[in-house]
């Protein structure tokens, strides 16, 4: 243990914990911190420690749908089932807040199922077609 120390810091918490770290980054300062307090053993101290332990959940893969990208009615569909799509070729038209909005094929890709009609009032993210 040292003889003295440029700072000492009574109070490990959160803040006592930042500030310590914080003014331990210069290497030739040193630092003291001083925690009184009981051992702590809720469940929600030992938490960020359980995070490593936590599987990772992937985003679901959208790149075969084509999802709505706003609240509108589909106008028209460019495309039909089974159809070969290229990359910027038109494949539906949603009309929204009085503007037509067409919706374009990010890659080639072929047509698998249509789930939307025609005429019909659509959600945000809801599926207008399917690709395989």
């Amino acid at each position: 243990m040292a003889d003295g120390y440029d700072y000492v810091i009574v109070g490990g918490g959160s803040a006592g914990c930042v500030l310590a770290a914080r003014l331990s980054e210069d290497p030739s300062a040193t630092v003291c911190l001083i925690e009184a307090g009981g051992a702590n053993d809720h469940v929600f101290t030992r938490t960020p420690g359980l995070l490593a332990l936590m599987p990772e959940k992937l985003p679901p893969d959208l790149s075969k749908f084509l999802l709505s990208p706003m609240p509108g009615l589909l106008r028209e569909v460019a495309v039909q089932v089974g159809q070969d799509v290229k990359a910027g070729e038109k494949l539906a038209v949603i009309e929204a807040m009085k503007m037509e909005n067409i919706l374009k094929a990010e890659q080639d890709c072929k047509v698998k199922k249509i789930s939307a009609a025609v005429g019909e009032s659509l959600t945000v993210d809801q599926v207008i077609i399917e690709f395989e």
